[in-house]
């Protein structure tokens, strides 16, 4: 199986858990980042290349929209 690549952009850390929690219980083998802001986003994705990008849209500094450009 396909070991995934996933950055989580996400401010609440209620629901960074949940979402780990979600993956868990699903069996998913995979790596996840987790950014709490758009400015940490940007430097995971200067830094590494992620299969899936779950975006947050109201970030303490912007919207996940902005990060799409």
């Amino acid at each position: 199986m396909l070991r995934l690549k996933i950055l989580l952009v996400e401010n609440d850390p209620t629901d960074q858990i949940a979402v780990q929690r979600l993956f868990q219980i699903q069996g998913l083998d995979y790596d996840l980042d987790v950014a709490d802001s758009c400015h940490l986003a940007l430097e995971f994705l200067e830094q590494s290349e992620y299969d899936i990008v779950l975006l947050d849209y109201n970030l303490n500094d912007g919207t996940g929209l902005e990060l799409l450009s």
